[in-house]
């Protein structure tokens, strides 16, 4: 039995790196090898650091973009880094979904920094998520010209009645979101009120 367990553990301690096991191998004067060495695009300390991340709840995304990074450093794009993309991308969908709205290119620009790359898709997203309204909004909001709140508030509530935006209230406070807006004074004979003069659009119409 003694002498089962002292084999047992000699061969298992072959196994506990190249070196040892290479050696066992040449003692025994029975065997030629030879040595080559494989450099894998993903190697197996990034996919275990991407591994324990998931284990502790971490966002995906803040682990693969320092990873990115390494790989978009490299002096020459040669086929393992296209190949290291194309598997990072097929063993990660979602976190590349979310990656590639705004490209490597520019995350590259942000320095792979994990909260600025977050900022910016979020920005991306709003600013899609608001592009029909915005679209709708230039019809009928002029820069340079000036709307009564009763016509601001009418053609709001039919803009926001016909893009289904229940969460938009048709009011001044909310054109706001949308443009730079000055109030003026008016007045029509006895009558007073206020006009508000549309100074310059706060977002872009593509």
């Amino acid at each position: 039995m003694i002498d089962n367990e002292v084999f047992e553990n000699k061969v298992r301690s072959y196994y506990k790196s190249d070196i040892a096991l290479l050696n066992a191998y040449k003692e025994t004067g029975k065997f030629k090898y030879v040595l080559k060495t494989e450099t894998y695009v993903i190697s197996d300390e990034m996919e275990a650091t991407i591994s324990a991340a998931k284990q502790k709840l971490r966002p995906v995304m803040e682990l693969i973009l320092p990873i990115l990074k390494e790989l978009h450093n490299r002096e020459e794009k040669d086929f393992d880094y296209y190949l290291a993309i194309e598997l990072m991308k097929s063993r990660h969908r979602t976190v590349f979904k979310e990656i590639e709205v705004l490209g490597l290119e520019e995350i590259a620009a942000l320095n792979f920094d994990y909260k600025l790359v977050l900022q910016k898709i979020a920005q991306l997203k709003k600013h899609a998520e608001n592009f029909p309204i915005i679209t709708e909004l230039s019809k009928y909001f002029k820069v340079g010209k000036s709307y009564t709140s009763t016509y601001i508030k009418i053609k709001l509530e039919a803009i926001f009645k016909k893009m289904k935006r229940a969460d938009l209230k048709p009011s001044i406070q909310t054109l706001k979101k949308f443009f730079k807006l000055r109030p003026e004074r008016t007045r029509v004979g006895a009558n007073k009120g206020t006009k508000y003069l549309i100074e310059q659009a706060l977002h872009k119409v593509d």
